[in-house]
């Protein structure tokens, strides 16, 4: 095509328009209507899905704080039971929840914990929540023989050959 050809025919199809200006006004605003119409669609429809995206990320960033929050708590205590037993007198103590729960007896220090001979515990040791003795985290494992109900009643509890393994300290 040509640019005479171009402008002729445009010349033509300007006479067509000419004789029905009304007809093809509405064509034009019909053309924008629906135009709009299928825009306005697709923008809501992407606008409600980042808005099911952007809660989704605000429920997780709420699951995320909430277990910081929990691994803070936890850290916090495990800190404030580090300081209180490096204030400690007792050099054979056990510390639990910033406060000493028994005396480490006679204890052989291995590669990945601690052989304790004798280990006496009050009333208040936990022996499944981990324990400080000396500058090193435990954990309570195992040991060949526990005193029974009846010592736990009288306010202490006797662990012979206790296994205790350390745990890594942040």
């Amino acid at each position: 095509m040509t640019w005479d050809s171009i402008l002729v025919r445009l010349e033509t199809e300007g006479q067509v328009l000419a004789s029905a200006p009304v007809t093809f006004a509405a064509f034009l605003l019909f053309a924008f209507l629906l135009a709009w119409l299928l825009v306005r669609r697709a923008y809501r429809t992407r606008l409600s899905r980042l808005n099911r995206d952007l809660e989704t990320a605000r429920g997780f960033a709420a699951s995320v704080e909430e277990k910081n929050k929990a691994l803070y708590d936890l850290l916090s205590g495990v800190t404030k039971q580090l300081v209180v037993a490096s204030d400690a007198k007792d050099p054979d103590g056990i510390f639990q929840n910033g406060r000493q729960v028994g005396q480490a007896l006679r204890v052989k220090k291995l590669d990945d914990g601690i052989l304790v001979d004798h280990l006496v515990a009050t009333g208040n040791f936990n022996k499944d929540a981990p324990f400080l003795y000396e500058d090193s985290l435990l954990q309570y494992d195992s040991a060949t023989t526990f005193s029974g109900k009846k010592q736990m009643e009288k306010g202490h509890q006797d662990f012979r050959e206790a296994a205790c393994s350390f745990l890594p300290r942040s």
